[in-house]
């Protein structure tokens, strides 16, 4: 089913914020992810690149991946 709010067409709602979202415009549904066990690489560098490039420019953003 989609919704149209605030945030445009949405099919899911986030749960722990509750936020409605489209998946497939955020690229699939949330995963339950543990940073302790990450394995950091040149794709997954590549993806957080693509993923903050959609926002504004901010330090937040710029710092998650400067040195890679």
């Amino acid at each position: 089913m989609i919704l149209s709010g605030i945030y445009g067409e949405t099919n899911a709602k986030e749960k722990c914020s509750g936020r409605d979202h489209d998946t497939d415009k955020a690229g699939g549904p949330i995963q339950n992810l543990d940073w302790r066990t990450a394995n950091i690489d040149r794709a997954g560098v590549d993806k957080v690149k693509l993923h903050t490039g959609r926002f504004m420019e901010s330090p937040e953003s710029k710092v998650m991946s400067d040195d890679w």
